[in-house]
């Protein structure tokens, strides 16, 4: 009996951790694609600032390679924007100091 309790909660859990993955990784994706935009540079621009190749940055705006926490926050520096911002944490893209 507690078995059959205990499962439909672990894959509900599951559930919830992966639409969370999926939100935050769609959430990085759409906000570094406009502070691209916004900033009027190119995806090449972009990965040679990050000294990654274009095709490695392409990756990070459509969802299919997330960044390592030292080159999120060398985009966010690029961009003049907080981590927090990036990430969805916060709707505010300025920095707090």
């Amino acid at each position: 009996m507690c078995g059959i309790v205990a499962r439909p909660q672990v894959e509900c859990q599951y559930l919830i951790q992966k639409n969370l993955e999926e939100f935050s990784m769609s959430t990085f994706a759409d906000r570094l694609k406009e502070c691209r935009k916004n900033s009027n540079k190119t995806q090449y621009d972009v990965a040679a600032h990050l000294g990654i190749t274009e095709g490695g940055y392409q990756k990070y705006e459509i969802c299919k390679r997330e960044p390592n926490h030292e080159t999120t926050v060398k985009i966010a520096d690029y961009f003049n924007v907080s981590v927090d911002y990036l990430l969805g944490c916060t709707d505010n893209p300025k920095r707090q100091l």
